[in-house]
Protein backbone atom coordinates (compact mmCIF):
# COMPACT_ATOMS: atom_id res chain seq x y z
CA UNK A 1 0.00 0.00 0.00
CA UNK A 2 1.33 3.42 -0.98
CA UNK A 3 1.91 5.81 1.90
CA UNK A 4 2.03 9.62 1.85
CA UNK A 5 4.87 11.24 3.80
CA UNK A 6 3.51 12.99 6.85
CA UNK A 7 5.41 16.20 6.13
CA UNK A 8 3.28 16.71 2.98
CA UNK A 9 0.00 16.75 4.88
CA UNK A 10 0.35 20.15 6.61
CA UNK A 11 1.37 21.70 3.27
CA UNK A 12 -1.72 20.29 1.57
CA UNK A 13 -4.01 21.55 4.31
CA UNK A 14 -2.30 24.93 4.25
CA UNK A 15 -2.84 25.21 0.49
CA UNK A 16 -6.52 24.41 0.88
CA UNK A 17 -6.88 27.01 3.61
CA UNK A 18 -5.21 29.65 1.44
CA UNK A 19 -7.60 28.91 -1.42
CA UNK A 20 -10.57 29.46 0.88
CA UNK A 21 -9.54 32.77 2.44
CA UNK A 22 -11.86 34.87 0.25
CA UNK A 23 -15.49 34.46 -0.72
CA UNK A 24 -15.90 37.44 -3.07
CA UNK A 25 -13.76 39.70 -5.24
CA UNK A 26 -13.39 43.44 -5.76
CA UNK A 27 -11.96 44.30 -9.19
CA UNK A 28 -10.79 47.71 -10.42
CA UNK A 29 -10.05 48.32 -14.11
CA UNK A 30 -8.36 51.49 -15.38
CA UNK A 31 -7.85 52.54 -19.00
CA UNK A 32 -6.46 55.74 -20.47
CA UNK A 33 -7.54 55.62 -24.13
CA UNK A 34 -9.28 53.04 -26.29
CA UNK A 35 -12.18 50.64 -26.38
CA UNK A 36 -12.85 48.54 -23.30
CA UNK A 37 -14.86 45.35 -23.68
CA UNK A 38 -15.95 43.37 -20.64
CA UNK A 39 -17.94 40.13 -20.64
CA UNK A 40 -18.37 36.95 -18.57
CA UNK A 41 -15.76 34.26 -19.11
CA UNK A 42 -15.42 30.79 -17.61
CA UNK A 43 -11.85 30.65 -18.88
CA UNK A 44 -10.51 33.12 -16.34
CA UNK A 45 -10.19 32.93 -12.57
CA UNK A 46 -12.19 35.20 -10.24
CA UNK A 47 -8.98 37.17 -9.56
CA UNK A 48 -8.02 37.61 -13.25
CA UNK A 49 -5.17 35.15 -12.84
CA UNK A 50 -3.62 36.85 -9.81
CA UNK A 51 -2.48 33.98 -7.59
CA UNK A 52 -1.94 35.91 -4.36
CA UNK A 53 -4.37 38.86 -4.26
CA UNK A 54 -4.68 41.19 -1.30
CA UNK A 55 -7.41 39.78 0.93
CA UNK A 56 -9.32 41.77 3.55
CA UNK A 57 -12.34 40.50 5.49
CA UNK A 58 -12.91 37.69 3.02
CA UNK A 59 -12.69 39.92 -0.08
CA UNK A 60 -9.91 39.58 -2.67
CA UNK A 61 -8.86 42.94 -4.15
CA UNK A 62 -7.47 42.99 -7.69
CA UNK A 63 -6.64 45.86 -10.03
CA UNK A 64 -5.55 45.94 -13.68
CA UNK A 65 -4.74 48.77 -16.06
CA UNK A 66 -4.24 49.40 -19.77
CA UNK A 67 -2.84 52.61 -21.20
CA UNK A 68 -3.67 52.87 -24.90
CA UNK A 69 -5.55 50.70 -27.38
CA UNK A 70 -8.38 48.19 -27.30
CA UNK A 71 -8.67 46.04 -24.18
CA UNK A 72 -10.81 42.95 -23.67
CA UNK A 73 -11.40 41.63 -20.15
CA UNK A 74 -13.21 38.44 -19.20
CA UNK A 75 -14.74 38.21 -15.73
CA UNK A 76 -15.43 34.96 -13.93
CA UNK A 77 -19.02 34.28 -12.77
CA UNK A 78 -17.83 31.95 -10.00
CA UNK A 79 -17.76 34.41 -7.07
CA UNK A 80 -19.70 37.55 -6.05
CA UNK A 81 -18.11 40.57 -7.68
CA UNK A 82 -17.85 44.29 -6.95
CA UNK A 83 -16.63 46.06 -10.09
CA UNK A 84 -15.10 49.52 -10.55
CA UNK A 85 -14.04 50.90 -13.95
CA UNK A 86 -12.37 54.17 -14.83
CA UNK A 87 -11.68 55.35 -18.38
CA UNK A 88 -10.31 58.65 -19.60
CA UNK A 89 -11.20 58.63 -23.31
CA UNK A 90 -12.84 56.02 -25.50
CA UNK A 91 -15.78 53.64 -25.25
CA UNK A 92 -16.97 50.92 -22.90
CA UNK A 93 -18.90 47.87 -24.05
CA UNK A 94 -19.85 46.16 -20.81
CA UNK A 95 -21.79 42.90 -20.86
CA UNK A 96 -22.37 42.07 -17.20
CA UNK A 97 -25.26 39.66 -17.83
CA UNK A 98 -24.77 36.44 -15.89
CA UNK A 99 -22.27 37.88 -13.41
CA UNK A 100 -23.02 37.74 -9.65
CA UNK A 101 -22.51 41.51 -9.40
CA UNK A 102 -22.87 43.09 -5.96
CA UNK A 103 -21.81 46.68 -6.74
CA UNK A 104 -20.85 48.73 -9.79
CA UNK A 105 -18.92 52.00 -10.09
CA UNK A 106 -18.16 53.54 -13.49
CA UNK A 107 -16.22 56.72 -14.19
CA UNK A 108 -15.69 58.10 -17.68
CA UNK A 109 -14.20 61.41 -18.77
CA UNK A 110 -15.09 61.28 -22.45
CA UNK A 111 -16.74 57.91 -22.98
CA UNK A 112 -19.62 56.27 -24.80
CA UNK A 113 -20.97 53.44 -22.67
CA UNK A 114 -23.07 50.40 -23.60
CA UNK A 115 -24.05 48.66 -20.36
CA UNK A 116 -25.87 45.34 -20.15
CA UNK A 117 -26.92 44.78 -16.54
CA UNK A 118 -27.47 41.42 -14.81
CA UNK A 119 -30.50 39.96 -13.04
CA UNK A 120 -29.42 41.23 -9.65
CA UNK A 121 -30.48 43.73 -7.01
CA UNK A 122 -27.68 46.22 -6.45
CA UNK A 123 -26.63 49.86 -6.41
CA UNK A 124 -24.64 51.30 -9.31
CA UNK A 125 -22.84 54.63 -9.47
CA UNK A 126 -21.99 56.22 -12.81
CA UNK A 127 -20.04 59.45 -13.18
CA UNK A 128 -19.58 60.63 -16.74
CA UNK A 129 -18.30 63.98 -18.00
CA UNK A 130 -19.18 63.76 -21.69
CA UNK A 131 -20.68 60.99 -23.80
CA UNK A 132 -23.63 58.68 -24.21
CA UNK A 133 -24.98 55.97 -21.92
CA UNK A 134 -27.22 53.11 -23.09
CA UNK A 135 -28.65 50.75 -20.47
CA UNK A 136 -30.12 47.28 -21.05
CA UNK A 137 -31.93 45.17 -18.44
CA UNK A 138 -33.26 41.61 -18.15
CA UNK A 139 -37.06 41.27 -18.13
CA UNK A 140 -37.13 40.46 -14.39
CA UNK A 141 -35.12 43.52 -13.37
CA UNK A 142 -36.29 47.08 -12.82
CA UNK A 143 -34.15 50.21 -12.82
CA UNK A 144 -34.38 53.41 -10.82
CA UNK A 145 -32.24 56.32 -12.07
CA UNK A 146 -31.45 58.89 -9.39
CA UNK A 147 -30.00 62.03 -10.99
CA UNK A 148 -27.50 63.52 -8.57
CA UNK A 149 -26.05 65.97 -11.08
CA UNK A 150 -26.84 66.36 -14.78
CA UNK A 151 -25.60 69.53 -16.47
CA UNK A 152 -26.94 69.30 -20.02
CA UNK A 153 -28.57 66.50 -21.97
CA UNK A 154 -31.52 64.16 -22.02
CA UNK A 155 -32.87 61.02 -20.33
CA UNK A 156 -35.05 58.59 -22.27
CA UNK A 157 -36.73 55.72 -20.40
CA UNK A 158 -38.39 52.95 -22.41
CA UNK A 159 -38.66 55.15 -25.48
CA UNK A 160 -40.07 58.20 -23.70
CA UNK A 161 -38.04 61.33 -23.05
CA UNK A 162 -38.62 62.01 -19.35
CA UNK A 163 -36.09 64.82 -18.86
CA UNK A 164 -34.08 67.14 -21.09
CA UNK A 165 -32.36 70.51 -21.01
CA UNK A 166 -30.03 71.86 -18.35
CA UNK A 167 -29.59 71.21 -14.63
CA UNK A 168 -31.68 68.02 -14.70
CA UNK A 169 -32.88 66.50 -11.45
CA UNK A 170 -35.28 63.81 -10.29
CA UNK A 171 -35.77 60.08 -9.92
CA UNK A 172 -37.06 58.00 -12.83
CA UNK A 173 -38.11 54.35 -12.90
CA UNK A 174 -38.84 51.69 -15.46
CA UNK A 175 -42.51 50.67 -15.52
CA UNK A 176 -41.74 47.32 -13.87
CA UNK A 177 -39.59 48.69 -11.05
CA UNK A 178 -42.03 48.36 -8.14
CA UNK A 179 -43.03 44.78 -9.03
CA UNK A 180 -39.70 43.54 -10.40
CA UNK A 181 -37.98 40.55 -8.84
CA UNK A 182 -34.66 42.40 -8.94
CA UNK A 183 -34.20 46.15 -8.53
CA UNK A 184 -31.19 48.26 -9.46
CA UNK A 185 -30.66 51.81 -8.23
CA UNK A 186 -28.39 53.86 -10.46
CA UNK A 187 -26.95 57.07 -9.04
CA UNK A 188 -26.05 59.26 -12.01
CA UNK A 189 -23.69 62.21 -12.34
CA UNK A 190 -23.21 63.56 -15.86
CA UNK A 191 -21.93 66.86 -17.21
CA UNK A 192 -23.08 66.60 -20.84
CA UNK A 193 -24.64 63.67 -22.62
CA UNK A 194 -27.64 61.53 -23.45
CA UNK A 195 -28.90 58.56 -21.46
CA UNK A 196 -31.22 55.85 -22.78
CA UNK A 197 -32.82 53.15 -20.65
CA UNK A 198 -34.27 50.44 -22.85
CA UNK A 199 -37.37 48.47 -21.89
CA UNK A 200 -36.45 45.52 -19.62
CA UNK A 201 -36.16 42.43 -21.74
CA UNK A 202 -35.34 44.36 -24.92
CA UNK A 203 -32.58 42.73 -27.00
CA UNK A 204 -29.14 43.87 -25.91
CA UNK A 205 -26.13 44.31 -28.18
CA UNK A 206 -23.99 41.23 -28.61
CA UNK A 207 -21.04 42.31 -26.52
CA UNK A 208 -18.14 39.94 -25.92
CA UNK A 209 -14.41 40.01 -25.31
CA UNK A 210 -13.39 38.61 -28.70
Amino acid sequence: MKTVPLFLLPLTLSSLATAQTYQSVNITLKQSTGQLRVAPSTATTPTLGVKTPTVKAGVAYVSASHETGDWAVGLSPRLPLALSIRQDTGSMDLNLRGLPLTALNLMGTTSDIQLVLPSRSLTANITQDTGSLNLYLPADTGLQVVIQNFGTGSLVVEGQEVASGIALTGTYKTANYDSARNRITLNLKMTTGDVKVFKPGAPAPRLNTK
